[in-house]
């Protein structure tokens, strides 16, 4: 598992182990874009731009599928959403939750409405919600890389230019150059003295 799988793991866990915390949330992980990998699904099409827009070339998709999970009593287990949703979906499901409804988006989030990018709730149980969920399984952990325990020497020349041209930096003003490269601080543990 990654860190980030940890995470996610570990804010799960602790949801879920207050039955009453559990029973009032939604746990939504959205990413901010999708990753560079290749989608197989074309972009569904959005209409002109609004009137106020500042640009003059309009997007005529709506761009690549961005991945997003969502956890909850409030969501049928192992469910899969196919709905036409984007990153104003979770404002609509904020607005309807809070706000009073659709009447209250913002003209940008109705016009996206409007195109057929639906509200977050589209994902919703309409029986309301169910108990617990299973524990989580937990995984060994495979470590990645060492830590680091002291000074390597360079392996190839890219490094070793990168160490020399560290310690110039050390030997011109250590202070400053470890508060703005931290990293350098392996190659102050060398011995560089204070004065050059």
């Amino acid at each position: 598992m990654a860190p980030g799988e940890i995470f996610l793991q570990q804010v799960y866990e602790a949801l879920t182990l207050n039955p009453d915390r559990w029973a009032k949330t939604l746990f939504v992980v959205t990413y901010d874009e999708h990753g560079g990998f290749f989608d197989h699904v074309i972009p569904p099409k959005v209409h002109h731009l609004p009137a106020y827009a500042k640009y003059t070339k309009a997007f005529t998709f709506a761009g690549p599928r961005v991945p997003a999970l969502v956890a909850s009593p409030h969501v049928a287990p192992r469910s899969v959403c196919h709905a036409t949703l984007d990153h104003t979906s979770v404002l609509q499901l904020i607005a309807e939750l809070f706000a009073g409804g659709p009447k209250n988006y913002s003209s940008d989030v109705s016009r996206r409405r409007a195109q057929g990018i639906q509200s977050l709730s589209v994902v919703l149980r309409p029986d309301g919600p169910g108990g617990l969920p299973p524990k989580m399984a937990s995984r060994p952990v495979a470590v990645r890389s060492q830590v680091h325990t002291g000074v390597k020497a360079p392996s190839n020349p890219n490094q070793a230019a990168f160490a020399l041209a560290g310690r110039a930096l050390l030997k011109q003003d250590r202070s400053a150059a470890l508060d703005r490269f931290p990293e350098l601080a392996h190659l102050a543990e060398e011995g560089i003295s204070e004065d050059g």
